[in-house]
């Protein structure tokens, strides 16, 4: 397994997302980007090792998500998922990304 390097999540669970097939973007309850698999960076324009960050920069309908964000709703409604929520994300050179993203709260 590889070390936890500081990150919340724990090494073990980095590496388990690192794997993944599918972008993976890993927030706390703040919208604060925890985590960012190598997938993800690579659709997201972030080079590994570059720092993540500050806040989610998902826009829904195109605003600011911070009053439509679907883990906010997820967290709020108490539910366990919210799938294919359409939105755009803002890539690290400023671009834009059409996403379709599934929310799942990961609740202590």
């Amino acid at each position: 397994m590889a070390r936890n390097d500081g990150n919340p999540l724990g090494g073990g669970w980095v590496e388990v997302l690192d794997r993944l097939g599918e972008a993976v973007i890993v927030l706390d309850d703040q919208r604060t980007l925890i985590h960012v698999n190598a997938v993800a960076r690579r659709l997201l324009g972030y080079d590994k090792g570059q720092s993540l960050g500050g806040r989610c920069r998902l826009t829904t309908r195109g605003v600011d998500c911070e009053n439509a964000c679907p883990l906010t709703f997820a967290l709020e409604a108490g539910l366990d998922r919210v799938e294919d929520f359409g939105t755009m994300y803002q890539t690290a050179d400023g671009g834009k990304v059409s996403l379709d993203v599934t929310v799942v709260p990961l609740r202590a």
